[in-house]
């Protein structure tokens, strides 16, 4: 079965924040990888407005990177997802609380595709360690700690940006249950 690794970055943490970049990657059954990237705008083709209260590191962040994709509407965004990323055979998607994305992605694009069982790889990080006799005190975990502690290092990755995020959390699925090879 297709795996997509997935992750939005929004303009807050709100079902209704907007959702201004998403980037993926769709892992075939023989192992070949597509990567996805895109900014969206507001639908009427302008850049979405951070709200007043956006934290500035994630304000600045916004600024500096937006625009630095290919811009699509929601409709087209929604179109590329359905046509090009979940296609017609409902990939799992891969990612760190990959819920959040999906969510907001079926309610503010009104894409859907996917399989229902989404795997979270900090759950699966969860679960190895605790395999391994290393259990972590009840939440909340920081998915860095986590990161650290199945050997992958999140410092090699740029958090918060959405590429950065997915090559993080199929790094971590990657370590997980393949030892470190795609699969």
């Amino acid at each position: 079965m297709s795996l997509v690794f997935l992750d939005t970055e929004t303009l807050g943490l709100g079902l209704d924040d907007p959702i201004w970049e998403i980037a993926a990657i769709r892992r075939e059954d023989d192992g070949t990888e597509t990567r996805y990237h895109w900014h969206l705008t507001d639908g009427a083709g302008r850049s979405p407005e951070p709200p007043d209260d956006f934290p500035e590191s994630f304000l600045s962040d916004f600024h500096n990177r937006y625009g630095g994709q290919a811009l699509l509407t929601p409709g087209l965004a929604r179109y590329h997802l359905e046509r090009h990323v979940f296609r017609e055979d409902r990939p799992h998607v891969v990612g760190a609380v990959p819920n959040f994305d999906t969510e907001r992605i079926a309610h503010q694009l009104g894409a859907s595709g996917w399989h229902y069982h989404l795997i979270d790889i900090e759950n699966l990080a969860v679960g190895w360690l605790a395999g391994r006799g290393l259990p972590l005190p009840p939440l909340p975990w920081d998915s860095n700690d986590l990161s650290r502690a199945v050997g992958v290092d999140p410092d090699d990755y740029r958090r918060h940006e959405a590429m950065a995020d997915v090559e993080w959390a199929r790094a971590i699925y990657d370590r997980l249950i393949n030892d470190g090879s795609p699969s």
